[in-house]
């Protein structure tokens, strides 16, 4: 295809927000990214003097629908999908007709510190309406030992499939 317009700056904070993942309602798209900045306006989880931050929070913010010879644009702000102390990051997102579910890889420990065992990181996530506001609270999808990462998550007209990558046994 042909490109329309300029690029779009989705996310409108001054550092922060990599990750960025899509998903198309039929009406406009709902990017999802994580971000150190949280919704007072500082920044968690970071070192060397704000050099190096810990993506810990989810956000959304949706997109119009480009059109021939219309570009797409942003709609609204930025808006939280969780927001947490722990590290999360590389979230994906699917729409199954209603709402999106958004999953994301989080650090169950403490922000930054890993124990002798290795980070316990889980898959966790969130359903969205397409005005953007949650509607359930914090699905676990798994807590099994170990590192749990890498999701994504696709709808098949009736149910969700997310998967990820199991990395407790590191040695294979």
């Amino acid at each position: 295809g042909q490109l329309l317009g300029s690029p779009i700056k989705i996310n409108q904070t001054p550092c922060g927000g990599g990750a960025i993942t899509l998903a198309f309602d039929g009406t406009k798209i709902l990017a999802v990214w994580v971000s150190e900045w949280t919704s007072d306006g500082t920044q968690n989880g970071c070192w060397d003097n704000g050099e190096h931050c810990e993506s810990t929070n989810v956000l959304g913010r949706f997109i119009t629908k480009s059109g021939v010879g219309t570009p797409g644009a942003v709609s609204g702000n930025n808006f939280w999908i969780s927001e947490s102390p722990v590290s999360r990051h590389l979230p994906s997102v699917s729409f199954d007709g209603t709402n999106y579910l958004v999953v994301f890889p989080e650090d169950t420990g403490l922000p930054n510190v890993c124990g002798d065992n290795g980070c316990n990181w889980n898959i966790s996530a969130y359903l969205l309406t397409t005005t953007g506001t949650l509607a359930s609270s914090k699905i676990t999808v798994t807590s099994a030992d170990g590192q749990q990462l890498y999701p994504f998550v696709t709808f098949d007209g009736t149910n969700y499939l997310v998967t990820w990558t199991d990395m407790t046994d590191l040695t294979n």
